[in-house]
């Protein structure tokens, strides 16, 4: 026998799910999450529906002065230069933690747009505490006002990490911070409507 008023979760990705599910004002839906590395890098897929218009989506990624208020792991963000249309250098700050380890790290991004259905963020090497990097966010609208979202992370950090235990610790923080980031996108989105 079900109890009145709960429903049984079944996440792909249990510990995201147990997050999400927390989050009751959400209604993300989360279909694919993946996490691979190789030569020093490290590669996040996922693919997500989101309960808000692309247009809405694309305004709240592209506002770079506020990415601070999507996620508290972004310290500060920032327009360094506009070197041509429909392209934006970008510096944040942000801090990575794993575990009770964190660190803060700098990045300048060149950001490159296609409204309202892309963003490539590409890491400027020589700027910060990266050696490569690049983040694409690939968005479609969908009937009844969604979004469907894919986005790649790829990154080759300037510091060590721990070959195996770092890499899952690595894995479980970057697949925490990018589902929570997903879900304030939403929320931000749905605010205006």
């Amino acid at each position: 026998m079900r109890s009145r008023g709960k429903t049984p979760l079944k996440p792909k990705l249990p510990a995201l799910g147990v997050l999400l599910a927390a989050m009751p004002a959400a209604a993300m839906d989360l279909e694919t999450v993946e996490f691979s590395d190789s030569d020093g890098g490290y590669v996040l897929t996922m693919s997500a529906r989101l309960d808000a218009s692309v247009d809405r989506v694309f305004a709240i990624l592209t506002d770079y002065g506020r990415l601070a208020e999507l996620h508290d792991t972004i310290l500060e963000s920032r327009v360094i230069a506009e070197p041509a249309a429909g392209t934006t250098d970008v510096y944040t700050r942000i801090r990575g933690c794993v575990m009770l380890f964190c660190r803060e790290l700098q990045r300048t991004e060149r950001v490159r747009t296609l409204a309202p259905e892309f963003v490539e963020a590409v890491i400027l090497p020589e700027t910060g505490d990266f050696d490569a990097g690049v983040v694409r966010w690939d968005l479609r609208g969908l009937p009844g006002g969604r979004t469907h979202v894919d986005y790649v992370a790829e990154v080759q950090p300037r510091f060590w990490v721990p070959p195996v235990v770092g890499k899952r610790l690595l894995s479980k923080a970057m697949r925490k911070t990018t589902g929570e980031l997903f879900v304030a996108v939403e929320a931000r989105a749905r605010e205006v409507r």
